[in-house]
């Protein structure tokens, strides 16, 4: 896994080199046939101007760590690294279920599902699935041939938010589940869940900061890169002509991503 990444960024940085390489060769191909210049005034300029391709190429290979996009007039895009759960109102990818029991089969630690229930709840699961009663009553079906976890299922794309301590909790429905509880969910799927996600928050954030995942980044079984993820979520949030986030959108990437992420791009990309 490591020598994939630094395959990456090796490939990442040939084709900055390359790219700087080209227009300035091209620019002192034009000079050279204007001016005179004797043999080895020109080969000092070359490795001059070759050290300054290296200082471009080693500068623009540092990843940014954060930077700011416009979505719309009313909307502006943040992406910056950290841990989501520093932040106010966020946004919880979790299982068609809304199950509410972290037991390493149907719902890990170490997703952000489980997190969330660790973390915010921790021993106060009742009082979640008091609150998910309520809100998601009548939006479900029952599934009695389900073996474990809870058996009313929601369509994906399903939201609600809770609030609790202060503090307000987005759960989206993203993932399906198989037989043996492994989640899957296709691009399709994927595509429509996003789209009901920003339509709920539009109507529903009352004007404060949203703070995002990586949606489907974890073990949803989304089959795109981090990357492909990262630029869809933004699209789509551009795409979103009356979306209205008075209080921005911050997308939080976790510092694991950053090796399969390129900031430069995306603000090179999108910053129109």
């Amino acid at each position: 896994m490591k020598i994939t990444k630094n395959k990456k960024i090796i490939s990442r940085n040939l084709e900055r080199f390359s790219a700087y390489f080209a227009t300035l060769f091209s620019c002192i191909s034009v000079f050279f046939q204007i001016y005179e210049y004797d043999f080895y005034s020109k080969i000092a300029l070359l490795l001059a101007v070759s050290a300054i391709i290296c200082l471009c190429t080693v500068y623009s290979s540092r990843n940014k760590s954060k930077i700011a996009l416009n979505a719309n007039k009313k909307t502006k895009i943040n992406i910056v690294y950290g841990d989501l759960f520093d932040h106010g109102d966020i946004i919880i990818p979790v299982n068609e279920y809304f199950d509410t029991v972290v037991d390493e089969d149907v719902i890990s630690s170490n997703t952000l599902h489980g997190k969330f229930l660790n973390k915010v709840f921790g021993s106060n699961i009742a009082k979640l699935d008091e609150l998910l009663d309520q809100k998601l009553d009548g939006l479900g079906e029952v599934d009695n041939d389900r073996k474990q976890g809870k058996k009313t299922r929601y369509p994906l794309g399903t939201m609600t938010h809770v609030d609790y301590s202060g503090r307000r909790y987005y759960l989206l429905a993203l993932s399906k589940f198989d037989n043996e509880n492994k989640a899957f969910s296709d691009t399709i799927d994927y595509q429509n869940s996003i789209y009901k996600m920003l339509k709920y928050l539009h109507n529903n954030s009352q004007g404060n900061a949203v703070y995002i995942p990586l949606i489907g980044a974890g073990q949803s079984g989304i089959k795109l890169s981090k990357q492909e993820l990262l630029e869809y979520l933004i699209c789509s949030i551009k795409a979103y002509d009356d979306l209205t986030l008075s209080g921005g959108v911050t997308i939080v990437l976790h510092n694991s991503v950053s090796d399969d992420i390129d900031l430069n791009k995306i603000e090179y990309m999108y910053n129109i």
